[in-house]
């Protein structure tokens, strides 16, 4: 059996804010948005540990994996990794060493 994996980096740059105490959190929301939108993928929680922040104010919105099993096919597997920082200062800072191009050997970083 084949298995892809993908690792998604996303580094999401917000202000503080006030929400009401009903809503949900941003990474309920985003599992919730995904499963409405690919229901047969599945989502498995993760454990991160021993993960340093890149910058002082970083957060973890969402770390998981979504699986997608299909008759006939290789299994699919989709790591998401999502991160809150609060101003675009740290968002520039976090994103540098991919914008090097420091990166695990055999990746690379293209422009899209």
């Amino acid at each position: 059996m084949k298995i892809s994996f993908v690792s998604i980096a996303l580094i999401l740059c917000a202000s503080v804010s006030l929400k009401a105490q009903d809503e949900p959190p941003l990474g309920l929301q985003i599992r919730q948005a995904l499963t409405a939108k690919e229901p047969t993928w599945k989502y498995l929680a993760v454990i991160q540990s021993g993960r340093v922040p890149i910058v002082p104010s970083e957060r973890t919105v969402l770390v998981g994996l979504w699986q997608h099993k299909q008759k006939d096919r290789p299994q699919e597997d989709i790591v998401i990794e999502i991160y809150q920082v609060e101003s675009q200062a740290e968002a520039i800072k976090w994103l540098k060493p991919t914008d090097n191009g420091q990166v695990a050997p055999g990746w690379r970083v293209d422009s899209y």
